[in-house]
């Protein structure tokens, strides 16, 4: 159980705000849901690729983690981790369809930032969905994160910032973000009773804005939740250094992909010094 922990930490604090991950249906009071998820983004545009990386804007591959537990009718209760930091957070869903089994829930976060300022970041989450069956639901999520300064401190710790996307210019240190999400779940009967396994898929998109443009760009989540999530952790625990470190090269390559511009730094410069004459 140790290794498993040891092995979730480091990947907990990977991610953006990006992704909710959580269905607009309540859980029972005593229910748990928890999961690991990943988030690969991608740029609808090709010079959104360089626009992100010179505006120092923090569209990676990403993950994290959460756990919550049904508190009372309607309303649960969780902890979630990314690279804003640790936050808790209530799901109160205000709304049930009197007939079909429609929901409309609110989930407000608060992170702390453990990793440099010890700041503050609220977000608030509107969720809507419908379960269509036992084995399938699905929903839509609207994210408004608040944030001061507008950035949060580079993962790998270089000391360089990182700029949070979806700015609202109209509407200062507000962020936003959407996404569609699919939930998939099924139940296997063990020996000490049944156990949820569940996949979570989510569609998201939002922007950024830089030298004068708005650049677009699209968001593919994938969580694995309930026995999905534990069977997943309990498998690299065997061999916790290898994963470990296997996790890390290859994340490390990704983002070597994500942090390397199309065109040359001279190019670049010759750019920036063209646009300061006009």
């Amino acid at each position: 159980m140790r290794r498993t922990i040891l092995l979730a930490l480091p990947i907990s604090f990977w991610g953006c705000f990006f992704g909710t991950f959580h269905t607009a249906q309540p859980l029972r009071p005593g229910e748990i849901d928890a999961g690991i998820y990943a988030n690969v983004p991608a740029h609808v545009v090709p010079e959104g690729k360089n626009a992100a990386i010179y505006g120092k804007y923090g569209i990676y591959p990403t993950g994290g983690g959460f756990f919550s537990i049904g508190a009372m009718r309607n309303l649960s209760v969780g902890l979630t981790a990314n690279f804003l930091g640790l936050a808790p957070y209530a799901k109160w869903t205000f709304y049930k369809h009197p007939k079909y089994e429609f929901y409309s829930s609110l989930m407000p976060k608060l992170y702390v930032d453990i990793f440099s300022t010890s700041m503050l970041t609220p977000e608030m989450d509107l969720i809507v969905g419908a379960r269509v069956n036992r084995y399938f639901s699905w929903y839509v999520s609207y994210q408004l994160l608040y944030s001061i300064t507008g950035y949060k401190y580079d993962p790998n710790f270089t000391g360089d910032t990182i700029r949070i996307p979806g700015a609202i210019r109209s509407l200062p240190y507000l962020h936003q973000y959407v996404a569609l999400g699919l939930d998939l779940t099924g139940q296997f009967k063990g020996k000490t009773g049944t156990v949820p396994y569940g996949l979570r898929l989510e569609f998201g998109a939002s922007y950024f804005y830089y030298d004068g443009k708005y650049y677009p760009f699209l968001n593919f989540g994938v969580a694995l939740t309930g026995g999905t999530a534990l069977g997943c952790l309990s498998l690299a625990a065997r061999n916790p250094q290898c994963c470990m470190y296997g996790t890390l090269a290859g994340y490390q390559l990704m983002m070597k992909a994500y942090t390397t511009p199309e065109e040359d730094e001279e190019n670049k410069q010759e750019k920036e010094v063209g646009t300061e004459r006009k």
